[in-house]
Formats: structure tokens, C-alpha cells, sequence
């Protein structure tokens, strides 16, 4: 099991690795998110990765990869489970307002006690289906990263994205078929491969303007 320095020292590596200046403060919040994800995951099986080193690299910094693409101040994260990757982008982007958007109970929860635990005042948590949820204010940019499609996420997600904004879908494998029924549907659509500090080129991100 990695001792709290070691996760300290991967997370600023991660830090450094995607250019994010985050203040100490921030750091220490996302350890924290790291330690809670970990105690609720024995009981509520949140994510499949138990190991707190692999959180840190699968889950922080996987999350933290978009950053430079989240546009305007108003986001939804739609099927946040844990809170991947809104909750995560919420601590380092403290000027934007997040919205935790999951319909299962078990993960509302979690995501409701980091949020007071953590004293995140950017976050809002709903339990409601995408395609039944009306916002009173339209978002700028609406992310997954665990949607099961590009193509129920545009479908089922478009009415909550204001005129310019963007859809970011984060892919492990993004499948011919699957960008070809999305690309006849929406006014632009962009495939970004994203840095990874092992160099995989694995993860893309489809940056979608409807």
C-alpha cells in the first residue's frame, strides 16, 4: 500500500506533467477525494480500481487530461459516478460551477459527502436520467467519460447545451462505427488524442459542438 508521501509526490508529477499550477490546498483536497473514494469503494464498489496509487493515475490524472478543453463556467459532468471527471475538475477549476449529474442512488450519495466533507461550494449533485433532467440555465461544456455512446450522449444530452457550447466524450477506444453515426448529427466533431504520462495513445477525447 503507497504511504501518503508517495501519492503526494505522484500527484505533483501528474500536476506538472499536464501544466496545472494547482495551489497546495487543491492538492491536498484531491488526496483527500483519493482517501474517501477508497474507504466508500469497500462497501458501495464505486470503481473497480481499489489500489489508491492507481486512483491517483487512472482516475485524478486521467480526469485532469481535459482540462484545457473545459469551456465557459457552467458544466454538467453526465454519468459522474464517482465524480470522473467533473468532481476532480471542479477542485483544480474552482472558478467554474460544476453540476454532478448520476441516476444511481449509491453514487449521489458518495458524491454528496465529498462534497460537504470537502467544502466544495462549485458543486451541485443531481440524481436524475440525462434525458429527463431540464436545467434552469444551459451548460457551456457538458462532459462523459463513461456514457455508454457518443451517440445516447449527443442524443440525450444535447437539449442541456447552450448554442456555443461544447460536448467532451473521453474515450478509451473509440469505435469506426461509432464516430459515423455521431458525425452526421452535430455541426463539428474533433478527435484529440490525450498526452498520457506513459505514452499510451489509447485515450482520445471527441470534442463535439452541435
Amino acid at each position: 500500500m503507497p504511504d501518503s508521501s508517495f501519492l503526494k509526490n505522484l500527484l505533483e508529477q501528474g500536476l506538472g506533467f499536464y501544466q496545472l499550477n494547482a495551489h497546495l490546498e487543491q492538492s491536498t483536497i484531491l488526496l483527500a477525494y483519493v482517501e474517501l473514494l477508497e474507504k466508500w469503494n469497500r462497501t458501495y464498489n464505486l470503481t473497480a480500481i481499489k489500489d489508491k496509487q492507481e486512483m491517483v493515475y487512472r482516475h485524478i490524472l486521467d480526469s485532469l487530461s481535459i482540462h484545457q478543453y473545459i469551456a465557459g463556467e457552467n458544466c454538467l459532468d453526465v454519468g459522474s459516478g464517482a465524480g470522473l471527471p467533473g468532481l476532480v475538475l471542479s477542485i483544480v477549476q474552482p472558478d467554474k460551477h460544476w453540476t454532478l449529474l448520476d441516476s444511481n442512488s449509491k453514487r449521489t450519495r458518495f458524491l454528496r459527502h465529498v462534497k460537504a466533507h470537502l467544502d466544495l461550494h462549485n458543486v451541485e449533485v443531481v440524481q436524475q436520467r440525462i434525458d429527463e433532467y431540464q436545467p434552469e440555465k444551459l451548460y457551456s461544456t457538458i462532459t462523459c467519460r463513461a456514457f455508454s455512446s457518443m451517440n445516447d450522449f449527443v442524443e440525450q444530452s444535447g437539449h442541456c447545451l447552450e448554442k456555443s457550447g461544447l460536448m467532451l466524450a473521453m474515450k478509451a477506444h473509440l469505435k469506426v462505427a461509432e464516430w459515423e453515426a455521431v458525425k452526421s448529427k452535430v455541426a463539428d466533431i474533433e478527435r484529440i488524442y490525450l498526452a498520457t504520462m506513459d505514452d499510451e495513445k489509447t485515450r482520445c477525447l471527441v470534442k463535439i459542438s452541435l
